[in-house]
């Protein structure tokens, strides 16, 4: 199968993200739109401090100010165009001032709220469905491209937790919050130009050499959050390897070794983050004492220009106000631009993923169907089977009809094409020359035609119910008739919660006897036509041995065809035919 070409929104980060937050346009678009409206509002009161200050300092009723006098020469001439009024009566400010700044803080305050709730939301959104993705794109390779991939494999589970945690904040900071707090900049900016067009420049140049300094940290931070990354996906898959192994590690009691092992990966993956978040920590503080130097001078300049009078208390007061406001934006812009490099390396790494899984494509392979004689269940014509990237037939010339209602043992050394001929049998391998089909009487009796017992024991997280019944729904009573007609039924009710007893992941508390007989159990649930058992009785002791084969027994007695690999003569006395395989 040649691998496909990756999809157009997974070429660039930028086109990733681009690509799904288009599918939330009206939300984003609705976000948007109030964050222009919060950049207004928040520019409005800024410019009502002064004039506040001023009324509270006069509280005269019989007082009466000019626009300019309040708002200075451009905001005031402005507002004197929009109103028949010149001046305003100090008592009816007073009076209407609380009600102005209260209705446009609660307006303020909804609109922030707003903008938070729909960008978390579309944040959420975006990582549930990138986590179907990932999950469904990893499902959906066959298992010989599936071996191709061990290192992608290895960063699944890193990725779909920590690497789309840290893209949804992303999204939700940079995406969601960096504009909201630039538009308020840009609002409050344009307020300081026509409050005092040469107090802004001041500001301006006082803040610029920090914006050169904040992108060359930026760069720093994105490297080190991509190394702490990679580092912890590492640490992940390590982790995973000593839980499944830890009874080796207790039997050649290597605890101490592999604790300085860990030991070890942590103190590096810590020194990735350690480093990042110095870096992080400059960004912030920063911006602050760029803005405290910036305000000291802008102040020194502004006590000359009222001194001189071509300012007014109030409109400096204002000037002021609004810098702070700008600030304290610049300060949470300066969070979010972490956020953006953190988040990077993480699009990086989720994007990089599910370039490899899809680059190789989907591979169904489906065992066709044939109206074959009604004794034949299965058929095998000249098989040919090789594994991916290998020049050596694993399976040569491989021929034989499966009856139905019969037991076949498959024997031979390792390495000579049993398990192959499973393989090729599930779905798992596809072969470069020859035929293999189904009857197809047998198709639509079973959620799969074909059923299978692997060497490899685990059961999924859940209920004993539920794991004999996967996929299906469960049938209590089916399960139960199941259990005991195979003899299992008085295991189970030692249990502590009896059939609802919930098994660990992969069968974590049972032992591998107990959990090849509820696989059985499995088996026996669906009633599949065709059966494939791979060293079934292994972890069986010879009673249970004895109980497994009266069971399959009964199994191939309701008309199912079963193939058996096994290295137990006892296999070969249960068979109706042996099918020997050779080098």
């Amino acid at each position: 199968m040649q691998p496909a070409a990756p999809a157009t929104f997974l070429q660039s980060n930028r086109k990733f993200l681009r690509f799904f937050l288009l599918r939330h346009g009206g939300v984003v678009l609705t976000a948007t739109l109030c964050s222009i409206l919060l950049g207004f509002v928040s520019a409005v009161i800024a410019s009502l401090v002064g004039p506040s200050l001023k009324l509270l300092a006069h509280p005269n009723s019989t007082e009466s100010f000019s626009f300019i006098e309040l708002f200075g020469p451009r905001i005031g001439a402005f507002l004197a165009h929009l109103t028949p009024y010149s001046h305003l009566e100090s008592d009816t400010l007073l009076r209407s001032l609380p009600f102005l700044l209260a209705g446009i803080a609660l307006i303020r305050a909804l609109l922030s709220s707003g903008i938070w709730y729909m960008w978390e939301q579309i944040g959420e959104s975006i990582a549930t469905e990138l986590r179907m993705r990932v999950t469904q794109a990893f499902l959906s390779l066959n298992p010989a491209a599936r071996s191709q991939l061990a290192e992608e494999e290895e960063k699944l589970s890193a990725v779909v937790t920590t690497h789309i945690k840290l893209m949804k904040e992303f999204l939700t900071h940079f995406y969601g919050g960096f504009p909201r707090e630039l538009l308020q900049i840009l609002f409050l900016g344009t307020t300081l130009v026509l409050l005092s067009p040469q107090l802004f420049l001041l500001a301006v140049c006082g803040v610029l050499p920090a914006m050169v300094l904040l992108r060359r940290l930026g760069k720093k931070i994105s490297r080190r959050a991509q190394a702490a990354l990679q580092n912890y996906a590492l640490l992940t898959e390590w982790l995973q390897q000593r839980l499944s192994g830890i009874e080796t590690i207790k039997h050649l009691k290597t605890e101490s070794l592999e604790t300085q092992k860990f030991a070890g990966f942590t103190t590096e993956l810590n020194g990735y983050f350690q480093k990042a978040n110095r870096t992080k920590a400059r960004t912030s503080p920063l911006l602050e004492v760029s803005a405290i130097m910036a305000m000291a001078l802008v102040l020194a300049v502004a006590l000359r220009e009222i001194q001189a009078g071509e300012l007014t208390g109030p409109s400096v007061l204002s000037f002021f106000t609004t810098l702070a406001m700008i600030g304290q934006s610049a300060s949470i812009m300066g969070r979010y631009f972490n956020s953006n490099r953190e988040g990077t390396a993480a699009v990086s790494q989720i994007r990089g993923l599910l370039v490899q899984l899809l680059a190789h494509g989907k591979e169904k392979i489906e065992i066709p169907t044939a109206p074959l004689p009604a004794s034949i269940a299965l058929s095998c014509q000249h098989l040919y089977v090789r594994y991916p990237g290998s020049q050596r037939d694993v399976l040569v010339d491989f021929s034989f009809e499966f009856e139905r209602g019969k037991i076949y043992s498959l024997v031979g050394p390792s390495g000579v094409g049993k398990s192959t001929l499973f393989k090729v049998l599930l779905g798992q391998l596809t072969p470069h020359a020859g035929r293999v089909c189904l009857s197809d009487s047998l198709v639509g009796k079973a959620p799969s035609a074909i059923g299978y017992l692997p060497q490899n024991l685990e059961l999924f997280t859940g209920t004993v119910e539920e794991n004999i019944a996967y996929p299906a729904a469960v049938d209590a009573k089916r399960v139960h008739s199941v259990c005991r007609t195979i003899e299992i039924e008085s295991f189970i009710q030692t249990l502590p919660d009896g059939y609802a007893s919930i098994i660990g992941p992969r069968g974590t508390g049972l032992s591998g006897g107990q959990i090849q007989r509820i696989l059985l159990a499995r088996l026996f649930y669906h009633l599949y036509p065709v059966v494939l058992i791979d060293e079934g009785t292994s972890a069986l002791d010879p009673q249970s041995e004895r109980i497994m084969y009266r069971a399959i027994e009964a199994l191939c007695a309701q008309g199912a065809t079963i193939l058996m690999i096994s290295h137990r003569s006892s296999v070969d006395t249960l068979a109706h035919q042996q099918i020997v395989f050779s080098k």
